[in-house]
This record gives structure tokens, C-alpha cells and sequence, in this order.
């Protein structure tokens, strides 16, 4: 049985792809294997190429957009029972891609993960998008667009109507644009993903768990400076201060002229001053 180890090496290597050529599948389920060790992702691979060849041999190959659109929705929703987690939304499983597909309950970002690499392999042109606490899937987004809740049955939108439910689940103290509906990069979903994952650790104090996250997060993108000020954070609540010491000191160098350089500065001199042994 591969160590989780094992499989955030894979997850490395993997990360070193270009943006576009990323495996997202693969990426999401090779996170999954840091909890859940046992995992045969080539399965999990091969249940989403089964789903898009059953939507397929059931449609006709000259459906528009919209039809194909509306043909995965209706498989994976209804036929399948995928549907959102309403009872536990923060229950950590939503966010594993091997959890939600077993369960067959999730949260907006993974389900919109499992509507996409189906949708994919139909030909269909899905793209994440990240609004304030929601995610759906873009097919079109020319005009009005064209775009997929997948947290709420795989209902079909316009892109108005997406950023009007949004605004009224904040009960309109956003000014969301157009432009919010622009695609998230395979890098940013995997981000949001595990940010996901890292809140509900820290919500219930698992500190492992949390740091395991977000030395992924550091992975996926090493050059974001905040990335590592959060883990030295959870390093120093561990005990670890020489590694939150680094971290600070990496964050520094990311960014010199950061608003509170000074008092990390401050920070990192006591951490390594408790290191310093005396007589």
C-alpha cells in the first residue's frame, strides 16, 4: 500500500506540469491519499471514464452544448443521486474527490470537479469558477453564458442568474461583475480546494491534518508569500519552531516589503531565540 508520503510525491511531480496540462482528477484523488492511504485512484480514474460513456451511449453525438450539458446533469444528479451535502457541509469527506465519489455527497467545488471530468470527456468545455462561497461549472461564457450549480442538482443558469443567487446568499452586500465569472486555473482550484480542507481542519483543531494541508498548499503554489506565514502559524502551535522560523524567513524573502515585515522580523527572532540554547 503506497504512504501518503508516496503520494504527495506524486502530487509534486504532478504539479510540475504546465497550468492547462494538469491531471485535475488525478491531482484531487492523489489529495485524497493523504488521508486515505488505501485508495486505488486509477479506480476512481476509471469510474469517471464509466459515467461519460454511459451519458454517452444513451445521447446522440449531434447535441448542442446545452443538451449534452443538461444530459450530465440529469445522470449524475438523478440517475446517480449526487447531490450536495446539506447536513454536514464541513464534514472534511466533501472535499476528498475519493470521499464524495463513494458517498456521492459533496460541496460545490467537488461536485463541480466530478460534473467537470465527466463533462470532459464528453468534449463538453468545463471550467471551474470561483465565486464568494460558491462554485459552479462554466460550458459558455459568451453572452448570458451557459454555467452549471452543481451543489444544487446540476441546475443550468445564466451568468446573471449565478452572480443574483450569490448576491442573495449574501444578501446583497457583494457587487459581483461579470468579470467574477471568469475560469479558475487548475492551480486555483486546487488551491481553494484545500483551503477548503484547511479550515475545517483548524475549525476542529487537528492540527496534523491541518498542516498535511497546507504543505500541499505550498506545493501547488510555492510562490504565494501568505502560504507560508499560515503554516509557520500552525508549525509554532505545534512546537515546531524551527520550521515556522523557516517559513517566516521564507515569506520575508517572498515578500520584503510586506505591511508587517517588521513584526515578523520580530517573530522569527523569537523563535529561534527559544532554539538558542543557554547556560
Amino acid at each position: 500500500m503506497p504512504t501518503p508520503i508516496a503520494f504527495r510525491r506524486q502530487y509534486q511531480r504532478l504539479l510540475q506540469d504546465r497550468d492547462e496540462d494538469i491531471d485535475l482528477a488525478r491531482a484531487a484523488l492523489l489529495i485524497s491519499g493523504e488521508i486515505y492511504p488505501a485508495i486505488d485512484v486509477q479506480r476512481y480514474l476509471n469510474a469517471l471514464d464509466s459515467m461519460a460513456t454511459d451519458i454517452h451511449v444513451s445521447t446522440t453525438a449531434s447535441q448542442d452544448r446545452r443538451e449534452l450539458a443538461t444530459a450530465v446533469s440529469e445522470y449524475l444528479f438523478q440517475r446517480r443521486g449526487f447531490t450536495g451535502n446539506q447536513d454536514d457541509y464541513y464534514d472534511p469527506r466533501n472535499s476528498y474527490l475519493s470521499q464524495v465519489m463513494d458517498r456521492h455527497l459533496g460541496i460545490p467545488i467537488t461536485l463541480s470537479l466530478v460534473y467537470m471530468e465527466v463533462g470532459r470527456r464528453l468534449g463538453l468545455p468545463a471550467e471551474g469558477v470561483g465565486l464568494p462561497g460558491h462554485f459552479i461549472v462554466r460550458i459558455d461564457g459568451e453572452g448570458e453564458g451557459l454555467y452549471v450549480d452543481a451543489y444544487h442538482q446540476g441546475r443550468l443558469m445564466t451568468g446573471r442568474e449565478c452572480l443574483q443567487s450569490v448576491q442573495s446568499m449574501f444578501r446583497g452586500r457583494l457587487n459581483l461583475r461579470l468579470e467574477h465569472l471568469l475560469p479558475y486555473s487548475n492551480r486555483q482550484i486546487l488551491v481553494r480546494l484545500l483551503g477548503n480542507l484547511k479550515i475545517n481542519y483548524t475549525r476542529q483543531r487537528q492540527l496534523r491534518q491541518a498542516l498535511a494541508v497546507m504543505d500541499l498548499i505550498v506545493i501547488t503554489d510555492p510562490r504565494v508569500a501568505s502560504n507560508y506565514k499560515e503554516r509557520a502559524t500552525l508549525f509554532a502551535q505545534g512546537g515546531r519552531h524551527s520550521l515556522a522560523a523557516a517559513d517566516l524567513a521564507k515569506y520575508l524573502e517572498l515578500a520584503p516589503n510586506a505591511n508587517d515585515a517588521a513584526e515578523i522580523q520580530r517573530q522569527v527572532r523569537a523563535l529561534w531565540y527559544t532554539l538558542t540554547p543557554t547556560n
